[in-house]
């Protein structure tokens, strides 16, 4: 039998009707509610639209030896890379510029395709007609190229063109600096257009070489302003401002500008400036 006591106790404890009413009801959200939580977690079909970014990279650029300068192509100035900072983006327009020690390598990030070059190089990115990315070279000792799926053409300094697309390549100047050797490392042909000595556009197999004369067509030598011949078996280039001569054997240069006698530059500013082959001296054992 249970007590007056215990009964006051137990409804003190169970919840009254109108509460458990009230908690049933508080369960549910708003519909309300639940349509601007909707609204918030789902955007509108414009707010899904991805909008293409202009100043997405189109390559990233990693200086591996000797500085390294970025061009930018839209402030026509240049930044050094260092080895505390040798990272840059590279936007369409944007290119690269290094010396005859420097060693820098381009990654496309379309399709991951890879470019390292060597030595005096300077270039620039672009995006051709049918959509492919161009590298247009106004100068190139050496450099090695990767190329992916989506393609890669390369345009060197005196316009001959190379389409390449998921196959190996490498491009280089001769010793005296007259030709260009290029041999695809395959798997995939090579198109190799753009030169009077090439008859349209030729294909190259993967394992093949062939060496290209350099030569540039007058509106070509009158843009770059540069003059290249060469003396005693070295390369000579001379800007428009630099005289050329030659003075009891030896190589006289005068005027104002920038000149390369084999691999080494000379700045004038006005100077004469007479330049010898080396001497080779050669000693005996016995010395």
């Amino acid at each position: 039998m249970v007590s007056a006591a215990a009964l006051m106790l137990i409804a003190v404890l169970l919840p009254s009707p109108q509460d458990r009413g009230g908690r049933a009801s508080a369960a549910p959200a708003a519909p309300e509610r639940i349509d601007a939580a909707a609204d918030a977690e789902a955007p509108d079909d414009a707010d899904e639209t991805v909008v293409a970014n202009a100043d997405v990279a189109v390559a990233k650029l990693a200086r591996i030896a000797d500085p390294v300068a970025k061009l930018n192509g839209e402030a026509r100035s240049e930044r050094m890379l260092f080895h505390w900072n040798k990272f840059a983006d590279l936007m369409s327009g944007d290119g690269a510029r290094q010396g005859d020690a420097g060693i820098s390598e381009i990654t496309l990030t379309e399709d991951l395709s890879t470019v390292r070059m060597f030595g005096a190089t300077q270039f620039a990115l672009e995006r051709g007609a049918d959509g492919r990315t161009e590298m247009r070279f106004e100068q190139l000792h050496r450099l090695v190229v990767s190329a992916r799926d989506s393609g890669l053409r390369v345009v060197l300094d005196d316009g001959t063109t190379l389409d390449a697309a998921g196959t190996w390549l490498r491009v280089a100047r001769d010793e005296l600096d007259r030709r260009y050797v290029i041999r695809n490392g395959g798997p995939l042909d090579l198109e190799v257009s753009g030169s009077t000595h090439l008859r349209d556009v030729a294909v190259l197999r993967a394992g093949e070489t062939v060496e290209i004369p350099i030569t540039r067509t007058d509106e070509a030598i009158a843009e770059s302003g540069v003059r290249a011949d060469v003396w005693e078996g070295m390369v000579v280039r001379a800007e428009a401002g630099v005289e050329r001569g030659e003075a009891a054997g030896q190589l006289s240069l005068a005027g104002e500008g920038t000149a390369e006698v084999g691999g080494a530059k000379i700045v004038l500013t006005g100077q004469r400036v007479l330049v010898r082959r080396p001497r080779i001296e050669r000693s005996s054992d016995d010395d």
